[in-house]
């Protein structure tokens, strides 16, 4: 984005210079909803895949997936 500067409307009309100032805001509008979009996404992501590891995570308490050799030494070894 730039700054206008002084006398601009004087030399493009107030016309132009207001038209320009819409399209100004709108970009800023613009970047500041697709930035809110991905970060939206971003956080979403998150909660899928924290959804996933509580499910694994019961799923092993539970017997049904079992844990693999070293993941078991491992857990033992840094208690």
């Amino acid at each position: 984005m730039y700054i206008r500067r002084k006398g601009i409307a004087e030399k493009k009309g107030i016309r132009h210079t207001l038209r320009d100032m819409f399209f100004d805001v709108e970009s800023v509008l613009y970047v500041i909803a697709s930035d809110a979009a991905e970060l939206f996404y971003d956080v979403y992501e998150d909660i899928i895949d924290l959804r996933w590891d509580i499910f694994v995570y019961r799923m092993k308490k539970r017997g049904l997936i079992a844990e693999p050799a070293h993941a078991s030494l491992l857990s033992i070894i840094f208690r």
